[in-house]
């Protein structure tokens, strides 16, 4: 059985994609980057490898809707940092992610990614850091451990 929150293994955090988005250019309202990046320092840092589809798919939404004709250079030196581990530690999905992920979208969450994040952090036991406060109170309504969920207000205190 997994720990709660206050018991999880201190030192590791797990990101959504909203705190990757910066190292792409992308601003996130609410999300002040040199700040975030002095709490987020004294972590190790890791991101669910098939949430890299997620992160993709938004680099191209906010550059089509930007009007770009292209992806800029800084975006895309940004994703392979994320992509080849030099940002962050890669979590590839276990069977374990994948009934935990299931179980959340058959109690009738749609974001498959979300799911993912949620997943991962039960089986890694850590905190998970996302602004999604909807995806936090559905944990709690459905009776998951939704405390596993963070955001770096919390964080930072």
């Amino acid at each position: 059985m997994a720990r709660s929150s206050r018991e999880a293994r201190s030192g590791e955090l797990l990101l959504d994609t909203t705190y990757l988005l910066p190292y792409l250019g992308i601003r996130v309202r609410g999300v002040e980057s040199r700040r975030l990046d002095r709490a987020l320092r004294s972590y190790r840092l890791l991101y669910p490898l098939v949430m890299l589809a997620e992160l993709e798919g938004v680099l191209y939404k906010v550059s089509r809707d930007r009007g770009m004709d292209r992806l800029p250079r800084a975006a895309l030196d940004g994703f392979n940092s994320i992509a080849h581990g030099a940002l962050v530690e890669l979590v590839p999905p276990t069977d374990d992610d994948l009934e935990v992920g299931y179980r959340v979208i058959s109690a009738g969450w749609s974001d498959l990614f979300d799911a993912a994040l949620y997943a991962t952090a039960e089986r890694l036991d850590v905190q998970a850091l996302t602004l999604d406060d909807s995806f936090r109170e559905f944990l709690r309504r459905r009776g998951f451990n939704y405390k596993r969920l963070v955001t770096h207000r919390e964080l930072t205190g």
